[in-house]
């Protein structure tokens, strides 16, 4: 079974539509993947439906954006995204997003840089909105030469108008994960950027907290490392699960995965 439980959609930042996801899926070959859009499940009907038309089993996902020590991204599988609960919850995530995206807006004028949030808002069509698409609006305005220098002198982690982002900690995205019938994955553990030692026992808190699963085989880890996380799945008895992060074809591989047998269990994936 051939797996890619990683993938990004127009919902939020990605450049394929939910249901071109999953064509794409169809045309690499696989068995199975989840959209996994970040901090919305607003595409996955669209997915599952397209899926069910193709004959490819797509699981309900989400990519909730949290902090703690540091950033961190808590994959969710199997949540009941119809849920209007949840989707409550999910909208006061949106709502911490969308004030800092004014806070960063409102330090931008204090440089000369007038940029129209509502209009990126308008242009979005619901479409999650971030420093990217600040960033993209900056370049478009003749601020700056691209997306990058955008972030290196003004949107990146401290520079002139960063504002720190509020939002969920994995604790409590864990707790919704479970609380809406999901499991909660620590998502690309090398982006934490920690020592081996360090990430030992942060995942040890994490399992504290009642987390699921660990995504070893994301795509740009190496052989060691994927082996390195999948020891503490095993040690920690947690699923192990993987896929490309697709965004577009500039951002994310073709990785797939096979799930192993606690997985396929947990994940209710069948043999």
């Amino acid at each position: 079974m051939n797996c890619d439980f990683h993938l990004h959609s127009t919902v939020s930042d990605g450049q394929l539509t939910p249901s071109e996801v999953v064509e794409r899926a169809v045309l690499r070959q696989l068995d199975a993947i989840s959209l996994t859009d970040h901090d919305t499940v607003d595409g996955v009907g669209e997915a599952i439906k397209r899926g069910s038309e193709l004959g490819i089993k797509v699981l309900p996902g989400i990519e909730m954006s949290c902090f703690d020590v540091t950033e961190v991204h808590i994959l969710i599988y199997n949540l009941d995204y119809l849920s209007s609960d949840l989707h409550k919850r999910l909208e006061y995530v949106s709502e911490l997003r969308r004030a800092r995206n004014y806070m960063i807006v409102e330090k931008l004028n204090d440089f000369g840089i007038t940029i129209d949030l509502d209009k990126i808002y308008h242009n979005a069509n619901g479409k999650t909105v971030g420093r990217p698409d600040i960033a993209d609006e900056m370049v478009k305005s003749g601020y700056l030469a691209s997306r990058l220098d955008a972030f290196e002198e003004y949107l990146g982690v401290d520079k002139k108008a960063y504002v720190p982002a509020k939002r969920l900690t994995p604790a409590e995205a864990i707790t919704i994960a479970h609380e809406f019938g999901g499991k909660a994955v620590l998502a690309h553990p090398k982006n934490l950027k920690m020592a081996q030692h360090t990430l030992a026992d942060y995942l040890h808190s994490l399992v504290g907290y009642g987390i699921d699963g660990i995504e070893a085989d994301y795509f740009s880890h190496t052989i060691y490392e994927r082996q390195f996380y999948k020891s503490l799945a095993d040690k920690y008895k947690l699923i192990v699960t993987g896929g490309s992060d697709f965004h577009d074809f500039s951002h994310g591989g073709e990785e797939f995965f096979t799930p192993n047998k606690l997985t396929r269990k947990i994940l209710q994936l069948g043999e």
